[in-house]
């Protein structure tokens, strides 16, 4: 399976096509036509877009969700540090201090857990604050409260399960980006060798297919032997699509897994 981007698979596609229309459009490759070919390779930059588009909206969405995570890990280890500093050294509350040190913050699980226990202590300090006499304000930590924690911790669950729909929707549509990379580049290279067979040397249509860039990025020839002698390269005839979207340009027809 080729590695390459899927606008030097484009390139090579609109070359193939080209070469293909004007010599015999009704040449087959199987039962695969010059129409097959035109359509995926036509195809190409509109799934490219949706995938970037998609892509835009899981960096967005895993943004809000690591804003409120950055919070609780705060909260979870400030708020604890700043009490202890503030009990007497009899106060039960160290007993909770204790547990909550128990739970050390190695991701994004273990700051809920651990957020979830410092919000409990502190809505119990909180209330015996305000129950004293006479009555004393609400702990804060640099300026946030424990509603501040409450929210972030309440939010979370939902900002987690908008990432994880955002990122089977960006699977969804890298695998149909794959598949017309997958049709275009196939065809393109199955059709070259079935052309090559078809038209000897010296005829126009055998020699039209030097028109074409058979060369991978590495500089050598694709596997499958589809392009071997006959090909030159023709960087200077790059579609103006091919600078589009160049951020997507690292996408191959192999890759797979979430961004």
């Amino acid at each position: 399976m080729s590695k390459e981007s899927w606008q030097t698979i484009q390139e090579r596609g609109q070359q193939s096509v080209a070469v293909w229309g004007q010599w015999n459009a009704a040449f087959k490759v199987g039962k695969d036509t010059l129409a097959t070919l035109e359509a995926a390779v036509q195809a190409l930059p509109g799934a490219a877009q949706n995938v970037k588009i998609q892509q835009d909206a899981v960096d967005d969405l895993r943004n809000a969700r690591d804003t409120r995570v950055a919070l609780i890990t705060l909260l979870a280890v400030q708020m604890p540090r700043k009490l202890d500093g503030d009990l007497e050294a009899e106060d039960p509350y160290h007993g909770d201090l204790e547990n909550i040190r128990g739970v050390e913050i190695t991701g994004m699980g273990s700051a809920e857990t651990r957020g979830q226990m410092v919000n409990a202590l502190w809505l119990k300090l909180n209330a015996r604050l305000a129950a004293e006499t006479p009555a004393k304000p609400a702990m804060t930590v640099g300026g946030k409260t424990q509603a501040n924690l409450q929210t972030a911790l309440t939010e979370l669950p939902e900002r987690k399960q908008l990432v994880e729909k955002a990122v089977s929707l960006l699977n969804d549509r890298r695998g149909v980006l794959r598949g017309f990379m997958r049709t275009a580049d196939g065809l393109s290279k199955r059709w070259y060798a079935a052309w090559q067979g078809e038209f000897a040397e010296g005829t126009p249509q055998r020699a039209a297919l030097s028109q074409i860039d058979t060369g991978s990025p590495a500089g050598e020839p694709d596997s499958g032997g589809s392009s071997s002698a006959g090909g030159s390269s023709s960087s200077s005839q790059s579609s103006s699509s091919s600078s589009s979207n160049s951020s997507l340009g690292s996408i191959s027809s192999s890759s797979s897994g979430p961004p």
